[in-house]
């Protein structure tokens, strides 16, 4: 044996010891991610292949979803309360404003319940401002809650900020909702009047469960309702997708009654509950003092 190795010289000894034992590290790596993975696929929540989420709290929201979509919203909102203070996520939207349907837009939101807190800065397609800041500070009187905005395009180069109330007439031809009806839980909330408004009158000409499906790689199930003209609703046909795990709508699209797109609304890396402080929705904190 030892003639053997002494022909085979000292470098080519290394080289094959060195390569016994990357062998013997990949090996060890494969299975520690072996390990991990059957750890994981224990411990998290399984998918079927429609895109069911198998938890009790989803299979208990889609049966609430089936029979009655207010007692639904009813069980979302009690499970937000319960759940969630704040996040960050990503909104794509797109909206008809004054007939015409506008580019999509692409925002990264903060977001924070007490105070209502919210920051958006926009990514793709900013409107008449690329960041926007809207604190409900308890401290002051309602009347005097701001938007502070930072102008888009050349105005901003030149302009660092410019103050409106949310119900400002020029800020609202630029969004479907004002600033004070954003967010999961007034977005619920405003579902939820409007279906119970709906069947109280008589008006739901379509309320259906569509089953699951998936938003951002993660399962939803949707519900679709159809409403009459004439009585201030706010669209014809809105289609609602709610993420399974966090009970939340994470894809809103709704037509018109000429059955034009109204609005498209896509939430996607949604964090809930991160450090984000009262100083995070400062002026001076985004540039906007």
């Amino acid at each position: 044996m030892r003639r053997v190795f002494l022909s085979l010289g000292s470098t080519r000894i290394r080289l094959m010891l060195g390569l016994i034992l990357a062998a013997l590290l990949m090996a060890q790596i494969f299975s520690s991610i072996e390990v991990k993975a059957k750890a994981t696929a224990q411990v998290g929540a399984a998918i079927d292949p429609g895109g069911q989420l198998q938890t009790e709290l989803a299979r208990n929201a889609m049966k609430l979803a089936k029979e009655d979509p207010v007692k639904f919203f009813n069980f979302a909102l009690e499970n937000y309360h319960k759940s969630y203070r704040n996040y960050t996520c990503r909104l794509t939207k797109q909206e008809r404003l004054g007939g015409r349907l506008g580019e999509v837009q692409v925002v990264d939101i903060k977001f924070k319940e007490a105070p209502f807190s919210v920051l958006m800065v926009w990514q793709e397609n900013p409107a008449r401002g690329d960041k926007m800041l809207y604190v409900e500070d308890p401290r002051i009187a309602a009347d005097k809650w701001m938007m502070f905005i930072h102008p888009s395009g050349a105005i901003g180069r030149l302009i660092r900020v410019v103050e409106r109330r949310p119900d400002d007439p020029e800020v609202l031809k630029s969004s479907l909702r004002s600033i004070n009806e954003a967010g999961f839980l007034r977005g619920m909330e405003s579902l939820r009047k409007v279906y119970s408004q709906a069947q109280r009158n008589g008006h739901l000409i379509e309320s259906s469960y569509l089953g699951t499906g998936v938003v951002d790689g993660r399962p939803t199930f949707a519900l679709k309702r159809v409403l009459p003209n004439d009585h201030d609703y706010p669209a014809k046909t809105t289609i609602v997708e709610i993420d399974q795990e966090y009970l939340v709508p994470v894809h809103v699209k709704g037509t018109n009654w000429q059955d034009q797109p109204l609005c498209e609304y896509t939430y996607s890396n949604i964090k809930f509950n991160t450090d984000l402080k009262d100083s995070d929705f400062t002026r001076k904190a985004n540039g906007l003092d």
